[in-house]
């Protein structure tokens, strides 16, 4: 019961995001756990493959993104983890997994209902998995350190300009709400960004 509550959770969270609510105006990047960015939380269970889906949802300024920079945290080492960008993006550096990631799209990447999809990892853990939360933060090696903060860059070629977002993070296991849920109150979204502005 308790996850299926989790699940309407997120739903409406990706609804949200959508309409961008006014005390968001920047990207928000987060992972979601099923392809349509729909599921913010996750029970995984050794010796069985699951799909972390890396979005993000552009800021007001602009409808779509030519690109993004980010990292994401807690994915342990020891899990057989595989790495795929966007399959329509023509530049992808890095991993978003270690380190930071660099990805480039050669047209603007409009929404769809969970955001504009970055990345897809495949993983694999033989051992219990300890819940987690996956945060996304500035890359460790940011490429202006202006930007300090996972960022997008804007459809306005020649420039594409670079807008600092935010990282919400999602879910593995964790007991108790996960802080992707309570971004489904408009009045928490200041608090949200205010928690996870990247450091």
């Amino acid at each position: 019961m308790k996850l299926a509550v989790a699940r309407i959770h997120c739903a409406l969270l990706v609804g949200l995001l959508t309409i961008a609510p006014a005390a968001w105006s920047g990207p928000l990047f987060y992972a979601s756990f099923t392809s349509d960015g729909s599921d913010c939380t996750a029970i995984v269970a050794p010796l069985t493959p699951f799909f972390t889906y890396i979005m993000v949802q552009p800021g007001t300024t602009m409808p779509g993104i030519s690109g993004a920079e980010f990292r994401i945290d807690n994915f342990d080492p020891a899990w057989f983890n595989t790495v795929t960008p966007n399959p329509a993006a023509n530049l992808a550096l890095g991993n978003p997994i270690t380190g930071g990631c660099n990805i480039a799209f050669p047209t603007c990447q409009l929404p769809g209902p969970g955001g504009v999809l970055l990345y897809t990892i495949q993983s694999l853990a033989l051992a219990p998995v300890s819940p987690r939360q996956l945060p996304i933060a500035r890359h460790t090696n940011p490429s202006s350190p202006n930007f300090q903060c996972p960022l997008t860059t804007l459809c306005n070629a020649p420039v594409f300009t670079k807008e600092c977002g935010t990282g919400m993070p999602s879910c593995i296991n964790w007991t108790g709400a996960c802080w992707c849920e309570f971004a489904v109150q408009p009045a928490t979204w200041s608090r949200v960004k205010q928690l996870y502005t990247a450091r």
